[in-house]
């Protein structure tokens, strides 16, 4: 099993924490611990099942996990291909209404999420990819045009940096103020 991380691009760091994409020459076992992450999948290539117990059910070609309490069993058929975009803590809700809590425990298909057609489109496009810098430039184009939330928060997180930048402290009986207080910040 060959397993490669990449971090995001830099206006999707605030939401998604990386992308890994697993790909299995083998008929292979794997046991991902729980994570605070928030978790959706693309299987471009083979088949992904998830065991419980004695019983294997396959999953969706495209699904979300929600946070989870205890370690799942996952078996990858031999030429799996599989790319993961693990979500920082809220970062899921730039990008989709659905409200964490819903998915938690939770395997669902993407569909649940966002419209099929643009799904399967992506799908497509992963497995064309010719490497896997171009899979994470695919799902990253795909995040950008989902990103709708992320204006508030941002415009809340550098209102809050401004704020501190701003405050206004006595240090060893001199006053000291930052520049951006002294030249009539907010």
């Amino acid at each position: 099993m060959k397993i490669e991380k990449f971090l995001p691009s830099a206006i999707l760091m605030p939401f998604v924490r990386e992308f890994i994409i697993i790909e299995s020459d083998l008929d292979t076992d794997s046991k991902p611990l729980p994570d605070t992450a928030m978790v959706m999948t693309f299987q471009y290539r083979g088949k992904v099942s998830r065991m419980e117990g004695e019983k294997k059910g396959t999953l969706p070609a495209m699904a979300m996990a929600g946070l989870r309490m205890s370690a799942r069993h996952f078996y990858y058929a031999k030429g799996t291909a599989n790319l993961l975009i693990l979500f920082t803590e809220g970062g899921m809700n730039a990008f989709s209404r659905m409200p964490a809590h819903e998915l938690f425990e939770e395997h669902v298909p993407s569909e649940n999420l966002f419209l099929s057609t643009h799904l399967d489109e992506i799908l497509e496009r992963l497995a064309e990819a010719g490497t896997n810098r171009d899979r994470i430039d695919v799902v990253e184009k795909f995040l950008l045009d989902k990103l709708h939330n992320c204006k508030a928060d941002l415009l809340i997180a550098q209102h809050r940096r401004a704020r501190s930048r701003e405050s206004v402290g006595v240090a060893g009986g001199k006053r000291s103020a930052t520049r951006s207080a002294l030249h009539g910040g907010e």
